[in-house]
């Protein structure tokens, strides 16, 4: 069996020549509603991203790095694709395509993240201006999970400090990042493929969540973060969704190497809540370019024996990080007592988080104590 980084190698070949398309990059940046951001837009790697087509092959040869380095991504690529039972066939043109979308929204995605993370004006605009418009009145929310997730991380934006890598308070964003990964692990138990193929994933979100709760804000490690990026990815393709081409290149967010290479848990926390509130944006609002289609059948299915194969990977690279160490107090619970616990516990935040949504005159020092409040209403619901 060929290793990780070729079989990576192989699975990006055909991309190797290819470059942006300033089109489709200025398509996903119209998507992320931030076009009046002057400080942003000027920037000179974002400039040319939407108007000079970019070669993909620095991208790529980092994604394979990434691939062999994510013990996870190991085991899942080289088994995965030669044994996988075609559900029907796939054109080869639908796969590349699909693939090029998402690479060019990865590089966009981590441009933004990146300029973001250093510029925490232009962030600071953003949050109490633009952001906070498609969060609270904008976008029209189709479940509890895009509206928890997507207004948690939010709020949870507002604990950065401004200074290198600072929060306002570190246990308070350890506990809205406990808070967001038991949102995905409910989502995903409700999922109409939990049973064939989702259990096990379900599982590993468990553990991830288990190890922040009992460790805080120190369980980001190298290790948890290279479980959580593929838990997370393999969650997004066996979630609901009406055009999983979507979730697809909206997976992608998880390969950024601007997460991949965040120098420290706190670094990459803040990057990962960039990021991720971009692509819930770019993935709820009703004029993106990503819900196009919507009614289409997707053009490149993904089996159960994938996202089984996938789980059974994230579980294993989980023991390998030692997650199932944290996972003592959930561990006596029964998966239905479990699920019905947390599925509560949500629906219980999701009401504190809606009581902020009619707060007017956001400021950051508001935001930052909305935060604050809703990571301690967490604690008290979550039994932490």
């Amino acid at each position: 069996m060929d290793s990780p980084h070729a079989f990576g190698t192989e699975l990006l070949r055909p991309f190797e020549e290819r470059r942006t398309s300033p089109e489709l990059v200025r398509r996903y940046w119209s998507d992320l509603q931030l076009g009046s951001v002057s400080a942003i837009e000027s920037e000179r790697t974002i400039a040319t991203l939407l108007h000079e087509p970019q070669e993909l092959a620095p991208l790529l040869s980092q994604l394979k790095g990434d691939f062999a380095r994510n013990s996870a991504f190991a085991r899942l690529l080289p088994t995965v694709v030669p044994n996988a039972p075609a559900e029907r066939a796939v054109p080869r043109e639908a796969v590349v395509e699909l693939v090029y979308k998402g690479l060019n929204y990865v590089s966009l995605l981590d441009a933004l993240t990146l300029q973001l993370d250093r510029n925490q004006e232009a962030l600071r605009v953003l949050l109490i201006g633009r952001m906070a418009e498609i969060v609270s009145r904008e976008i029209p929310y189709e479940n509890f999970f895009a509206e928890a997730k997507c207004k948690c991380v939010y709020w949870a934006l507002h604990l950065f400090d401004g200074a290198e890598v600072g929060f306002v308070s570190r246990e308070s964003a350890a506990l809205l990042l406990h808070a967001n990964i038991l949102m995905a692990v409910v989502s995903e138990s409700l999922s109409a493929k939990f049973v064939d193929a989702g259990q096990v994933n379900v599982a590993c979100g468990n553990l991830l969540a288990e190890q922040v709760a009992r460790e805080g804000f120190d369980a980001i490690s190298t290790d948890w973060r290279a479980v959580y990026h593929s838990w997370n990815a393999a969650f997004m393709l066996n979630s609901p969704c009406a055009n999983m081409d979507h979730a697809k290149i909206a997976a992608t967010a998880l390969l950024l190497p601007s997460l991949v290479n965040a120098s420290s848990g706190a670094a990459w926390l803040r990057r990962r809540a960039i990021s991720l509130l971009l692509a819930l944006i770019s993935s709820f609002h009703p004029d993106s370019s990503l819900r196009v289609g919507m009614d289409v059948a997707d053009s490149v299915p993904l089996s159960n024996f994938t996202l089984r194969q996938w789980a059974e990977a994230n579980r294993d690279a989980a023991q390998e990080a030692g997650l199932p160490t944290s996972h003592g107090r959930e561990a006596r619970l029964s998966e239905m007592t479990r699920l019905t616990r947390q599925a509560r516990a949500m629906e219980r935040f999701l009401g504190e988080i809606r009581t902020r949504d009619s707060a007017t005159e956001i400021t950051l020092e508001k935001g930052q104590r909305h935060a604050v409040e809703l990571a301690a209403s967490w604690r008290k619901i979550a039994g932490l």
